[in-house]
């Protein structure tokens, strides 16, 4: 059973956020161990084995970024962790960028300009994707929106990982 069928949910990659927590806790009630204290010790273990898988989903399912990787990987469209290929001269972009954060240093003003490309590409690429994840009603097996969010979702976690970053840089006042 996947994490939307425990909901009794269609697979989407947009949810009713507040249709999703109610769900999950109604099920957490449902499961929780304490209501098993007095039970078997088989039933007490499968009531914590599904308040663990519930949370496990409700985790998922209600966090953007975890939802779409989940659905990606219910498609089988995920490889390991470092396997995934990007376009090659998006490949380029991040080299360029990668360079221009080593390159700025210590510089206030470069760093903001990297900054703002940044930004601009986040911007653009969210933009690029939003009718294909608006469109998505849940076939697994539609592989070009689905490829295209993949590629949406790769291209992401580059960026992201630029700003971290970006963001970890420390000056060095000596």
């Amino acid at each position: 059973m996947n994490f939307f069928e425990w909901f009794g949910l269609p697979i989407r990659l947009t949810l009713d956020e507040e249709d999703l927590r109610r769900r999950y806790v109604t099920l957490s009630r449902r499961w929780h161990p304490d209501y098993y204290a007095d039970r078997p010790a088989a039933e007490q273990e499968e009531a914590l084995r599904m308040a663990t898988f519930n949370t496990q989903a409700y985790e998922t399912l209600r966090h953007s970024d975890r939802r779409l990787r989940y659905v990606l990987e219910l498609a089988g469209l995920l490889e390991e962790e470092g396997r995934q290929q990007v376009p090659k001269d998006f490949l380029f972009e991040i080299m360029e960028l990668n360079e221009a954060i080593q390159e700025a240093g210590n510089d206030a003003e470069r760093r903001s300009q990297v900054q703002q490309q940044l930004d601009d590409l986040l911007q653009k690429l969210e933009h690029s994707v939003q009718s294909d994840i608006a469109s998505f009603q849940g076939d697994l097996h539609d592989r070009p929106l689905l490829e295209r969010i993949r590629d949406y979702y790769l291209k992401r976690r580059y960026l992201l990982r630029l700003q971290q970053r970006l963001d970890s840089f420390e000056p060095d006042f000596s």
